[in-house]
């Protein structure tokens, strides 16, 4: 069962459109764009949050918490949608979410789930191998990102690739525990993936491309430097980044914040 929650900005576009009717009405200055809250949700005590968020549209679009259920844009949650975690999409009826080792599709009315435990990395004793990621490229190429999250070091971090018939493996590599959601399009059919080092390990960050990933050169040196987002500039190859510099393995010391950005 769906539960309907009316956001306030309907709320407020209703409220001037009245204004607007009334014969002495003066139209305000436009006000300047701002950040609200529109949508809260009480865990009980719990640690949920939500992780991650897309955008379809105007009017559609989810967020995801990995604790209860999807949560879809006027915002009701979807009870199908229990536990997903990250998301990306192409229409209102074409999403893609991940849970576990489930990569998830929503075709407009229900969340179907699918295993790709047989493509992570083995389970062993001291890891807790899961997937991190998703990005759909078109509606017949959907990439999800899955590390196997070893205790120490993380990793080995793998590629799988969704044809638009079946799940497949396409690269991998040892390159620590990476982020969740954290990837983007490089604007020529491949992907660039922030893997942010932990506890003095090294920094990496990964362009994938025709089933090859290959580590960029960092400013300053894998160890000096840790690159947390990447976005893709639109109409470009170019990309905007944000992470911070550091003392040598320790990004605790000498932090500063930066911007980089990637092109000719």
């Amino acid at each position: 069962m769906s539960v309907k929650f009316r956001r306030t900005a309907l709320i407020a576009v209703a409220v001037a459109a009245v204004a607007g009717c009334a014969p002495a009405a003066v139209a305000a200055p436009a006000s300047a764009p701002s950040w609200h809250v529109v949508k809260r949700v009480d865990y009980n005590g719990s640690n949920g949050v939500f992780t991650a968020v897309t955008a379809v549209g105007r009017g559609d679009g989810w967020a995801f918490d990995g604790y209860s259920r999807a949560t879809a844009w006027e915002w009701s949650q979807v009870a199908s949608g229990h536990g997903l975690e990250g998301g990306s999409g192409q229409s209102a009826s074409d999403i893609w979410a991940f849970d576990g080792a489930d990569v998830a599709h929503w075709n407009g009315s229900a969340w179907s789930r699918t295993s790709v435990a047989a493509l992570l990395p083995a389970q062993q004793q001291l890891n807790d191998p899961a997937l991190t990621g998703i990005y759909e490229q078109s509606r017949h190429s959907v990439y999800a990102i899955a590390n196997g999250r070893q205790e120490d070091e993380g990793g080995p971090l793998v590629i799988l690739h969704w044809n638009g018939s079946a799940w497949s493996k396409v690269a991998g590599g040892d390159f620590g525990f990476g982020t969740l959601q954290q990837l983007a399009s490089d604007g020529d059919g491949g992907l660039w993936l922030p893997m942010p080092g932990a506890d003095g390990q090294k920094s990496y960050l990964l362009h994938y491309s025709d089933g090859h990933l290959t580590p960029a050169a960092l400013p300053g040196g894998p160890s000096k430097i840790t690159v947390d987002t990447v976005a893709l500039i639109p109409g470009t190859t170019g990309l905007l980044g944000g992470g911070e510099t550091h003392a040598p393995a320790d990004q605790g010391t000498d932090v500063v914040g930066v911007v980089l950005e990637y092109g000719t």
